[in-house]
């Protein structure tokens, strides 16, 4: 697309990743909701004591017993990355998912990360 500037605007998505409750990949999170499914879970009262969540608070009315896991949180290589282990180790679990992704988008796309390449990430709040 021009613009009346004459400047080119075009934008090329040629990779993607990302890690989703019940879902490692983009490809499995469409598996996943072409199945009618997701990756959320509902806690059984047992499942919730064993976890320490006191019975008065599971069961107040607005309290809601369901959970998500990403997988692989803990499997971050740090190294890989330029991080030492104790780096790694006070970063925000959802910072190192985001490194992880960039580059899984990079080797998605079949670009080496090398020279001029952009990485557009998005995130949504989070309380961690």
């Amino acid at each position: 697309m021009r613009t009346d500037y004459g400047q080119h605007n075009e934008i090329a998505i040629v990779g993607m990743a990302g890690r989703f409750p019940g879902a490692d990949s983009v490809e499995q999170l469409w598996q996943l909701l072409m199945n009618g499914r997701d990756g959320i879970r509902e806690l059984s009262p047992e499942v919730l004591r064993a976890a320490g969540v006191p019975d008065e608070l599971s069961s107040a009315p607005g309290y809601v017993p369901f959970a998500t896991e990403v997988p692989g949180i803990a499997d971050f290589d740090a190294g890989f990355f330029g991080l030492t282990p104790s780096e790694a180790e006070c970063t925000d679990p959802q910072h190192r998912l985001v490194m992880e992704c960039a580059w899984q988008a990079l080797e998605n796309a079949g670009t080496p990360a090398t020279g001029r390449i952009g990485v557009f990430v998005s995130t949504e709040s989070h309380t961690y």
